[in-house]
């Protein structure tokens, strides 16, 4: 007899957080502002957590995924942006250096992935793909990062792919930096 091992290059994604933001904060860990479980959204149906600029600060609702840290995965969840709003969804974060992929609806703002070298959040876009996304409606987004590449994924289509500069476990979370944003169907998955 003899005995064939056959080895897949490609791993299994597990899920290793979820929440559909539609009850409690549990999960997360505030970093600043009054993130809200709100009735005015959801998907399919509210209630959806709403994430809401504050004039004094621009991070006003800054979330982080409580028990994460992970260098290769997925964030998977679904995103309404108002008029002119922005929400950033942050991955392999640490106290120095995160990446952040932008969803932004202005009409003179860019998607893109952006990149944090210090404490004081000033970001650089490592790939800007001068694409606005339309206002007053939902869409689904996937944020994959593995080894060098990071790709942003919005409605099934790919607008962003970059190879990776920084490759080590982060914390995941959300924040706003324009108008009212509002998240649903929040997942993370590792590989």
């Amino acid at each position: 007899f003899t005995y064939i091992c056959v080895f897949s290059n490609k791993l299994k994604s597990k899920i290793v957080f979820s929440d559909e933001l539609k009850t409690d904060f549990n999960k997360w860990r505030i970093v600043c502002g009054s993130p809200q479980i709100s009735s005015i959204r959801g998907l399919p149906n509210p209630p959806s957590l709403l994430l809401e600029e504050n004039s004094t600060d621009r991070r006003d609702s800054f979330i982080i995924a409580k028990g994460i840290s992970i260098k290769n995965g997925a964030i998977s969840c679904d995103v309404y942006l108002e008029r002119e709003a922005v929400i950033n969804i942050i991955f392999r974060c640490n106290i120095n250096n995160f990446y952040m992929a932008r969803i932004d609806s202005r009409s003179a703002g860019s998607s893109g992935i952006l990149l944090s070298k210090d404490k004081i959040g000033n970001w650089s876009y490592i790939n800007q793909p001068n694409i606005s996304f339309q206002s007053d409606m939902w869409h689904h987004v996937i944020v994959s990062f593995k080894e060098e590449k990071i790709r942003l994924q919005i409605n099934n289509r790919v607008f962003v792919t970059k190879n990776n500069e920084f490759n080590f476990d982060g914390e995941i979370g959300l924040f706003n930096e324009v108008k009212r944003a509002f998240v649903n169907n929040f997942s993370i998955s590792q590989k």
